[in-house]
């Protein structure tokens, strides 16, 4: 037997919308009246799907479920429509509930300011000196302090002593800077002055080293061009060129003009007795060259006498040597015939069935034409 199902409105998640909602009770029981409608044609719905569920599945059963999913959806959209009602209402409610709150901030709270005003009125005379105290001893003490982190913090708490010991200090600090800011001051301009000066004197310095420089070079320019042009004229008569001076380019014209004159005389000196021995030398090399020419002449005369001689005797003994081999010839030449007769006889000595045999055979008799052969082309030319 089937189980009858709890009734919607009766089960735990909807009863908890309902039950221990302490000051929202009230609230929760008109909401519950809102929708209980809904959950009423749900109960219904449940039941029917839960009825079609459990029977074969037909075009009818289709049918039903259709019907049963329109009417599910009405149900859905209905719920949404109490939901945005109610919700709209209570949001109307919720805005007069700020409207009130909002009317008592107004009115409530300069009542509110009045009376704090009143109750910490002698608060704020207090704070108003400390702030005009901290205002006149910042002004007083800042001239004489490097950075404003220098300020002593809670400045308008300290005592008239303590303050005072903390600006003295502060003007004295003050004049020791003044004072040490002069001195440096004086040092760095005695100090530029100095080096003005010695910068001057090293630039006076520079210029003086730059025209003795520039006059050293001009005149060693024209010492050098002195001396390149003496010895490109003294040069043709020198034998040995380590003998130009090495101050030719500084000494006086007639000192120059002297080794000039002494260098082309040692010059000519050196060409006439270079002429005179060129002629000794041609003379000498003369008698050689005819002394070895007629050296070479009786050489060519003595090489072909033993040259001639040579060939007569190489010519004669091969003469002898032919006819002995001539004459030894004529035994080998009769042995030679012999053997041509016995390399005929074999051709025909033998025979053989066998085709492999009849094979070497023909191989062999082809050897024994190539040694008639040879031994022919022997006899034919008469030697061995």
């Amino acid at each position: 037997m089937k189980k009858p199902m709890k009734k919607l409105i009766e089960r735990p998640e909807v009863t908890a919308l309902t039950t221990n909602m302490g000051e929202l009770s009230t609230i929760a029981t008109e909401a519950k009246g809102l929708f209980l409608p809904m959950f009423e044609k749900m109960e219904d719905l449940e039941e029917r799907a839960n009825d079609l569920n459990s029977q074969p599945i037909s075009r009818e059963v289709c049918e039903l479920a259709r019907i049963g999913a329109r009417e599910s959806q009405k149900v859905r959209t209905g719920t949404a429509k109490i939901h945005k009602d109610a919700k709209n209402f209570y949001n109307r409610v919720g805005k007069l509930m700020d409207s009130w709150k909002n009317l008592q901030l107004l009115i409530g709270t300069p009542i509110e300011e009045q009376f704090k005003s009143i109750a910490t009125h002698y608060e704020r005379i207090e704070k108003e000196k400390k702030e005009a105290l901290k205002e006149a001893r910042t002004a007083e003490l800042m001239p004489y302090l490097e950075s404003p982190s220098d300020l002593p913090a809670n400045i308008e708490t300290l005592s008239v002593k303590a303050y005072d010991m903390i600006l003295k200090g502060a003007i004295s600090a003050h004049d020791e800077r003044i004072e040490a800011e002069r001195i440096e001051t004086e040092r760095i301009a005695a100090e530029k002055l100095e080096q003005q000066k010695r910068a001057k004197e090293a630039e006076d310095k520079r210029r003086k080293e730059l025209r003795a420089a520039k006059a050293a070079k001009a005149e060693a320019d024209k010492v050098a061009k002195v001396k390149e042009s003496r010895v490109r004229e003294l040069m043709p008569y020198l034998e040995n060129y380590n003998r130009i001076p090495e101050d030719i380019g500084t000494m006086q014209d007639a000192a120059y003009k002297d080794i000039l004159t002494a260098a082309k005389a040692e010059h000519q000196q050196r060409a006439d007795k270079a002429e005179v021995d060129r002629k000794e030398a041609a003379r000498i090399q003369k008698k050689k060259d005819d002394k070895a020419k007629a050296d070479k002449a009786e050489k060519a005369r003595l090489r072909k006498i033993i040259d001639d001689k040579v060939k007569a005797d190489k010519a004669e003994k091969a003469r002898i040597e032919k006819e002995k081999q001539a004459e030894l010839s004529k035994g080998d030449r009769e042995k030679a015939k012999d053997l041509l007769q016995d390399l005929a006889a074999l051709q025909s000595k033998y025979s053989f069935e066998s085709v492999d045999y009849n094979g070497m055979h023909a191989e062999v008799n082809e050897a024994i034409v190539d040694a008639i052969s040879i031994v022919s082309e022997v006899i034919n030319r008469g030697t061995l």
